[in-house]
């Protein structure tokens, strides 16, 4: 691998690494948010 390539490859190496950072928290804090007002949402959708 040359220094060239090393150096085109960085930022997608970054926004994979990035992605995967921010994207899990998240995905975690929704579930959370969902299941702690699973309630509220099977009232609404029973009426």
């Amino acid at each position: 691998m040359s220094d060239q390539d090393a150096k085109a490859g960085s930022p997608v190496v970054l926004a994979c690494t990035v992605g995967v950072l921010t994207e899990v928290p998240i995905m975690l804090m929704l579930v959370r948010l969902i299941r702690s007002r699973r309630g509220t949402f099977a009232e609404e959708a029973a009426r």
